[in-house]
């Protein structure tokens, strides 16, 4: 014979698994589809403007004509084997290096 312990446990189980499943015929609502990203993206921290700057090595000098040619907010240096967050910032300029150490690429990120 079960006790009556037992019975109320298998009722809140019940209970609690019951508030897991949506009525029948019922569809939860789909989650908003991610905001789209900018038509040109390189527009929005300057990166379209620096094509001039391909293939320099980034001293200090470059790097502030960089910033002033872009308009960009902030910058980053990032090398071939460099971590970086991914945090996604569009008014940040981002500033790629090959092996050699030159401007490989730049992009909003």
């Amino acid at each position: 014979m079960r006790s009556p312990r037992s019975a109320v446990a298998n009722m809140a189980a019940i209970a609690m698994l019951a508030g897991c499943t949506p009525p029948s015929g019922a569809r939860p609502e789909p989650a908003p589809p991610p905001e789209a990203a900018p038509a040109n993206e390189q527009a929005s921290c300057g990166a379209d403007k620096l094509d001039g700057y391909l293939g320099a090595i980034p001293s200090p000098d470059v790097l502030a004509k960089i910033k002033a040619a872009s308009g960009a907010a902030m910058t980053r240096v990032v090398g071939p084997d460099d971590m970086m967050t991914m945090d996604f910032r569009p008014d940040r300029l981002t500033i790629h290096t090959g092996d050699d150490g030159r401007i490989i690429r730049f992009r909003c990120i």
